[in-house]
Formats: C-alpha cells, sequence, structure tokens
C-alpha cells in the first residue's frame, strides 16, 4: 500500500509539470528530455493501474485518495458529514487568459467538491445536474475560499450548494442535484 506522503510527493511533481506548460517557453531539446521523463514515469506506474470499469460494488470508491491531478489543490480543509471548507488556489495550470482561471476549472472544482460530499454520509450518490453561476473574475495565484454544504434533501435528490470567495468577494456559486442510488446501481 502507498503511503499518504509518497503519494503528495507524486501529485506535488505532476502538479509542478502541470504549471509549468502554461507559461513557459522550453526549447526543442528541454521538452524532449522532459517528455522522455514523463513517458518513463508513466512506464513506473503503468503496472500499479486499477481497472475503473464500471462496477455495482463500488469498492473503488476511496482508491484515488484524493489525487485527482486537474482539480486544483484544497487546503485545510474542513470536512464534515456533507458539508465542507477550504483553502484553494488556482495555480498557472488553471489559466484561462488575462490572469483569471479558466472558467471549466471552476465547475470542475465544484464537482469534486459535491463528489466528495455527497457519500460523506455513507450513501451513495451520483450527479444528475451541475449549475455554476459565475459572479466575478477568479483570480489566479491568489487564496480563495470554498465553502459547500447540503442544502436540501427530498426523497432520493439532494440539492448541494456552494460558494467560491476571495475574500469578501463571491466569484462563483454552485449548485448540484445528486440522486441517491438504488441498490446494484452503477
Amino acid at each position: 500500500m502507498t503511503s499518504d506522503a509518497s503519494l503528495d510527493r507524486l501529485a506535488r511533481a505532476v502538479r509542478a509539470v502541470q504549471d509549468s506548460l502554461p507559461s513557459t517557453t522550453v526549447t526543442d531539446e528541454a521538452a524532449a528530455r522532459a517528455a522522455e521523463a514523463l513517458e518513463q514515469a508513466a512506464a513506473v506506474l503503468q503496472p500499479f493501474r486499477v481497472s475503473v470499469t464500471p462496477s455495482t460494488e463500488w469498492s473503488v470508491l476511496g482508491m484515488n485518495r484524493g489525487v485527482r491531478s486537474l482539480s486544483p489543490v484544497l487546503v485545510d480543509g474542513d470536512w464534515g458529514e456533507m458539508r465542507m471548507q477550504a483553502q484553494v488556489t488556482f495555480t498557472d495550470f488553471f489559466h484561462g487568459a488575462n490572469g483569471a482561471a479558466h472558467g471549466g476549472t471552476i465547475p470542475l472544482l465544484f464537482d469534486e467538491i459535491f463528489g466528495r460530499m455527497s457519500t460523506s454520509d455513507g450513501v451513495l450518490r451520483r450527479a444528475a445536474s451541475l449549475t455554476v453561476d459565475f459572479r466575478s473574475v477568479t483570480l489566479l495565484n491568489v487564496e480563495h475560499t470554498i465553502e459547500a454544504h447540503l442544502d436540501r434533501t427530498e426523497g432520493r435528490k439532494s440539492w448541494l450548494v456552494g460558494t467560491l470567495r476571495h475574500g469578501d468577494v463571491v466569484t462563483a456559486e454552485a449548485s448540484s442535484l445528486w440522486i441517491t442510488l438504488r441498490p446494484g446501481a452503477l
């Protein structure tokens, strides 16, 4: 079993590469060397891959242990049953234009948060919808606060809501509908 420290180091290395790509003027030689190193890293990891084919047993629920390098890193997270608060910084990897986070990365962040929250009470759910309203520019390389919680439940439907803030400025709000799965559902 891999230690959390080893996975964290690997994730930091991947993120360092990702953050370097949008703002580099790399030479052909340096690009070739970096590509070779990444190809070697992929070959080292290949034998340890776990299948993520559809399954009704949900035994792989915690398999990735939070290592998703497409989402920004959450820091100082306070997680509870169907609620959370954390700090997040959109690094250069998430650059859209003019020093702002790419608009697609913000729904990705909310989906990641809501997905983790949706099973925090031990109930299996799937997303049915996600709506994100952009309120202000989400700047790169500054700390934001993300908060989310369960808004309400009606039968098998659960609505999760959240906000992304920079100081007192709300940069985005999101709401999402999650459906409790019936036994044996994917």
